[in-house]
């Protein structure tokens, strides 16, 4: 159930002007769920876990990543 919180035309904004800051992409991925296809309380649980581990997944089999321009 989508959240009643912010407009999604602001959350895209947030979400971009976040990744050219440099911000990972799982919880970029997990606050940009919004309630479509993740609920408050997993939101939460996840950023908690990457928080706490730098991961929101049990098992990292790779931690590569790379931010591509445009």
């Amino acid at each position: 159930m989508p959240s009643a919180g912010l407009k999604p035309e602001i959350a895209a904004e947030i979400y971009k002007a976040s990744e050219k800051l440099g911000a990972r992409p799982e919880p970029l991925a997990t606050v940009g769920s919004d309630g479509a296809t993740l609920t408050d309380e997993a939101v939460l649980a996840d950023l908690k876990r990457f928080n706490e581990k730098g991961t929101i997944f049990d098992e990292v089999i790779c931690r590569a990543w790379r931010v591509v321009d445009g």
